[in-house]
């Protein structure tokens, strides 16, 4: 199934990964404004690089771009020039770790605290490494496009910082193969493997221990203040934000008090006492965003109770129905027969 959660309100994408749309449909004989247009979108909302699409909007330009160009890979062709300049802050903030290990550390914990569509991990186990996108967004209904030019972008980033000698071991993406492997063999030059139960960049683990060049000094203390400004503006609403990162940890995986303090650069004492003075706990808060999830994927998917139960960590079936009618009053299937 696939591996999404809802918000549907705060989901954004940034302009910097389309800028090169317009430039490519023309490449292919395709009429740019007429397939911006056809998404609500102009020329002009790209050329600001921190413009704000919404997710779903970003996702529905880049089918349409594969519609009108019949381009399977229209992505990877869009993001193979990416890099770190194209994530913003967190690419610049991983310019400043001292090795490969903490940039990307640094990148993904500011990439998620945007409220953007997706999450980024990176998990080492021994001699290998894997750095992992998954969807954050539930009325996804086709992410290849989006997977594969996050993997692309995040391909790129590497390349960026570890030099161009850089290559992964495998590349795992979580859609099915295309008609057409070549381009993907091309670009990424290892093993690429399709209908894997995730996407991500497989490589050795020592790359992580590889220093980054040193930055000049008011370019880290410039990236330090903005990054400053970011986290408090997150902050603002922190049960807010405390949802909105269960959600994308769902996505990707079991999530924990533990692995969302450090997220967040705190112990998870902080986060307890952080929000009790709203009131709220984190237990209840996973509580809440598990139930508002499940009442989405009743509505709005034709996913069993099987299936949802699954997806959030039920251990089966009928724990997840018990759960579900404390929460409602009523089973799972009342709720969809209802809503329907």
């Amino acid at each position: 199934m696939s591996r999404a959660l809802a918000h549907r309100s705060l989901a954004i994408a940034r302009a910097a990964h389309f800028r090169r749309v317009p430039e490519l449909l023309a490449e292919f004989s395709a009429h740019a404004d007429a397939a911006l247009a056809a998404v609500g979108l102009a020329r002009a909302d790209l050329e600001d690089p921190e413009f704000e699409i919404p997710y779903l909007q970003a996702e529905e330009l880049l089918v349409e771009c594969e519609r009108r160009t019949g381009c399977e890979h229209f992505a990877l062709l869009l993001c193979a020039q990416s890099g770190l300049d194209d994530v913003g802050l967190p690419g610049r903030a991983a310019r400043c770790g001292t090795t490969v290990g903490e940039g990307l550390s640094d990148l993904t914990r500011l990439y998620n605290l945007r409220h953007g569509g997706g999450i980024a991990n990176l998990v080492a186990v021994g001699d290998v490494a894997r750095l992992i996108y998954a969807m954050a967004v539930l009325e996804t209904r086709d992410t290849h496009q989006y997977q594969m030019g996050a993997i692309a972008t995040f391909f790129k980033v590497l390349q960026d910082l570890c030099g161009p000698e850089w290559q992964g071991s495998e590349i795992l993406l979580a859609f099915r193969a295309p008609t057409n492997q070549r381009p993907f063999q091309r670009f990424f030059r290892v093993p690429v493997r399709f209908d894997a139960d995730e996407s991500a960049i497989v490589f050795d683990s020592a790359w992580l221990d590889r220093p980054l060049p040193p930055v000049d000094a008011s370019f880290r203390q410039a990236v330090v203040d903005e990054a400053r400004r970011a986290r408090n503006d997150a902050f603002e609403d922190f049960p807010g934000l405390v949802r909105d990162l269960i959600r994308k940890q769902l996505s990707s995986g079991p999530s924990s008090i533990e692995s969302l303090a450090s997220i967040l650069s705190m112990h998870r004492r902080t986060l307890d006492r952080r929000l009790a003075r709203y009131g709220e706990r984190y237990g209840a808060l996973r509580t809440s965003v598990k139930y508002e999830i499940a009442r989405q994927l009743l509505r709005e998917t034709d996913l069993s109770v099987q299936q949802i139960a699954e997806f959030l960590r039920f251990s089966s079936a009928a724990n997840f129905a018990t759960a579900f009618r404390q929460w409602a009053g009523e089973t799972p299937s009342e709720y969809r027969a209802r809503e329907l």
